[in-house]
């Protein structure tokens, strides 16, 4: 499964950071999104949600509101079958925007459904 982590970063005390490594040791494929993060290694960085391929499952964000909500048209052009909120960055505006598009929206940490082996499931 093709995966996107909104607000991936290089600093390894971030949960965000995190993600990334525990995705890709569940042999999921990643692709961060942060336009100031030029590199993570081999995992490839793309600076806007413009940017994503067609092909990308779920969307998980890292972000506060105040941050993610003025990409809300970005996040529109996304064809996503899943979004995941991680505590912290949970938005009733973005998420009604994805449920009325179909798009599943799940509010949980992506670092536990990970642990606990509902990743795949939820």
């Amino acid at each position: 499964m093709k995966v996107a982590v909104l607000g991936a970063s290089d600093d390894p005390a971030r949960y965000a950071y995190l993600a990334v490594q525990r995705l890709r040791a569940h042999h999921h494929a990643v692709i961060g999104v942060n336009p100031r993060l030029p590199d993570l290694g081999d995992v490839p960085v793309v600076a806007s949600l413009r940017e994503l391929p067609d092909d990308v499952h779920t969307l998980t964000i890292y972000l506060a509101p105040h941050n993610s909500e003025p990409l809300a048209g970005d996040l529109e052009k996304v064809q996503l079958e899943r979004v995941i909120f991680n505590p912290g960055s949970e938005s009733s505006v973005l998420a009604e925007r994805f449920e009325a598009r179909g798009v599943k929206v799940v509010e949980a940490c992506t670092l536990v459904l990970l642990a606990s082996g509902r990743f795949e499931a939820d």
